[in-house]
């Protein structure tokens, strides 16, 4: 399982260092992306609506055994995140939704930057 959180950002929904995530009515990943997903049709650009993926992941004993063994996904190295390999290899993700807001990760120089500046 992992968690997000609902985001109406444009500007996060469109950077590709923000993962977003979507998710079916049972609350399983169908996908993760580093491109804005869900797409936004444009009679309702001003309405972004998306799931922002946090990151944060548990997984069974069980499952950590075998998940050096699942091969490397071409969706996986396609967008650079291993947890489509999971979800490419058949296995479920549960996406657990927080209220926000939610701090910003540190995944780029300019994040570690922002970082340290608030942090003043």
């Amino acid at each position: 399982s992992t968690i997000a959180v609902a985001e109406m950002d444009e500007k996060l929904f469109l950077n590709p260092n923000i993962v977003k995530v979507v998710k079916d009515r049972l609350d399983n990943a169908l996908y993760f992306s580093r491109s804005p997903i869900p797409n936004i049709q444009p009679d309702r650009v001003n309405k972004i609506s998306f799931l922002k993926h946090i990151g944060l992941y548990a997984f069974r004993c069980e499952f950590l055994h075998r998940y050096p063994c699942l091969p490397e996904s071409d969706l996986e190295k396609q967008e650079s995140l291993e947890q489509l390999r999971v979800l490419e290899a058949g296995e479920r993700i549960k996406i657990g939704i927080v209220n926000g807001p939610c701090y910003p990760g540190v995944d780029t120089p300019a994040d570690l930057a922002a970082l340290v500046k608030m942090m003043k």
